[in-house]
């Protein structure tokens, strides 16, 4: 069996990938805005701070080592000597990892009229083509310049304060836009007061929620429902994780008594209910993922889809 001193081991882990990435993978990345960076080969996977996360994944660290093993599946010694290896040939220039300064406000991408948003969430997605009009009308749903879909949250005074992206093309691209405040992500509540919370990973998940209801004839427009803006990542001792900042928030402006979890059916979204059931311990918390398939929007799309083919069948 193979074997490699622990201290060389320790030494294989100080590197981060940002570091290996630049020195030895140089035409695998990909600069996006604010010093945050991807992959060529995996667009959700992103790198900023010292850190890496692959969101479609749900998956993340920090080192190289980290990401040889989880992303490129490659065995743990091997990844070692190929770490090793590639700094006793040329020994690495450390990117620093200070953290970019936020700009104190959101950075606002060029919007343009919203016409392919329309068209790929209502036919791409599945999304009921009069809450989206409703949504865009707010201006909550916009479009970008370079043709992605923005989910747009505001603070009390109607500022916007956070936007996420969605690439509307085959990519899963996803970004929030620089200088957002996570703590206003995307979300609809009720003008009445609703002691009950319906939250998701992300808007296209709410949306597809909210499409269910009303295909059901379900009154949902004096709900509340908040989007995290992304997979919520718990530490790997539950107890100590934190609460998410836009739930946090919320929290702390309405009164709630129940938090109903729509998150993935993959492992990211059952851990991420099992944790927050722990740590919310004075809220009901109760979890509610998609009858069958990933995510809402998957459950949606699948049931339209069945829906049509059924129609086509009794009308030949």
């Amino acid at each position: 069996m193979a074997y490699i001193k622990p201290e060389l081991v320790t030494e294989a882990k100080k590197m981060d990938l940002l570091t290996y990435l630049k020195n030895y993978e140089p035409a695998m990345l990909v600069r996006l805005s604010g010093g945050e960076y991807c992959t060529k080969e995996h667009e959700s996977l992103k790198i900023s701070n010292g850190k890496w996360c692959w969101w479609s994944h749900g998956i993340g660290g920090r080192s190289a080592l980290d990401y040889l093993i989880k992303v490129q599946g490659i065995p743990f010694l091997e990844a070692v000597e190929i770490i090793l290896g590639e700094t006793a040939t040329r020994p690495p220039v450390f990117v620093s990892s200070q953290k970019h300064k936020k700009p104190a406000r959101i950075i606002m991408p060029e919007m343009i009229k919203p016409w392919k948003a329309f068209q790929y969430l209502t036919d791409e997605r599945y999304i009921d083509w009069e809450i989206v009009t409703e949504l865009i009308k707010q201006k909550m749903i916009m479009e970008t310049r370079e043709q992605e879909v923005a989910f747009v949250g505001y603070d009390e005074k109607g500022d916007i304060r956070c936007i996420n992206l969605r690439a509307m093309n085959d990519s899963d691209f996803k970004q929030t836009v620089l200088g957002s405040d996570r703590q206003y992500a995307f979300r609809l509540v009720a003008k009445k007061e609703n002691m009950t919370l319906h939250l998701f990973e992300g808007a296209i998940d709410l949306l597809s929620y909210l499409t269910i209801l009303k295909e059901r004839e379900v009154e949902y427009t004096n709900g509340n429902y908040l989007s995290l803006g992304g997979i919520y990542q718990p530490k790997k001792k539950i107890e100590e994780s934190t609460v998410p900042v836009a739930l946090k928030r919320y929290l702390s402006e309405r009164k709630t008594k129940r938090i109903m979890l729509h998150f993935d059916n993959d492992y990211a979204g059952k851990r991420a209910m099992d944790t927050l059931k722990i740590i919310l311990p004075g809220y009901e918390v109760k979890s509610f993922p998609p009858p069958w398939g990933k995510d809402y929007n998957d459950y949606l799309k699948r049931k339209n889809q069945r829906w049509g083919q059924k129609r086509e069948e009794n009308c030949r």
